[in-house]
């Protein structure tokens, strides 16, 4: 008896410590940006939000012993999640969004060129998830093309996990942050 029952607790450890690794999914959008100062009612049309990445599951990695212990992945569309969440973005902002590519303010092209979040599990009491995202976006306004890089990084202290949709909230917020970032810059654009 004494021997089923440590053989119980044993795989009861190594079950319970191990780090379950599930697909890292966005959360719903919280639209939290508004824009009363426009001047212009601008309307715009997105073209097109392209994921540029080679591997488009991997999004990073938890380092343990200061080395790649797990890859985190997701199976989400970036590419269909950004642009409904950067129309939206934009709706709440009081552009104009139902209009098409012809009679457009302003055409958007987004390329997402890097997603990425590490988590240290080494470092105790500091910040030890870090994001990135690192965006392109091409407006056409008029007859001028602009090119606008974008780098949206942050990072916070995560309590000991061993759960890979504990990283969800962070990963939706740098997402949202970013779609926010690109709301603003767009909006500083003069029509004429």
């Amino acid at each position: 008896m004494t021997k089923l029952f440590s053989i119980f607790i044993l795989a009861l450890l190594i079950t319970g410590c191990s780090y379950k690794n599930q697909s890292i999914n966005l959360q719903p959008y919280q639209a939290d940006i508004s824009i009363n100062n426009s001047q212009e009612k601008k309307s715009v049309y997105i073209k097109t939000v392209k994921d540029l990445r080679t591997n488009k599951i991997s999004i990073g990695s938890v380092i343990k012993d200061n080395e790649d212990d797990i890859s985190l992945f997701s199976d989400e569309s970036f590419e269909k999640e950004y642009k409904e969440k950067l129309t939206k973005a934009f709706k709440n902002a009081q552009f104009i969004t139902n209009t098409d590519i012809l009679s457009a303010d302003l055409v958007i092209e987004v390329y997402i060129e890097k997603i990425e979040l590490i988590y240290n599990k080494n470092i105790s009491f500091d910040k030890n998830l870090n994001g990135e995202i690192q965006l392109t976006t091409i407006v056409y306004k008029n007859e001028k093309k602009i090119r606008q890089n974008f780098k949206q990084s942050a990072s916070k202290w995560l309590a000991n996990s061993h759960n890979s949709k504990d990283i969800e909230p962070f990963l939706s917020s740098l997402f949202s942050d970013s779609i926010n970032t690109i709301v603003y810059k767009i909006d500083k654009l003069k029509l004429n």
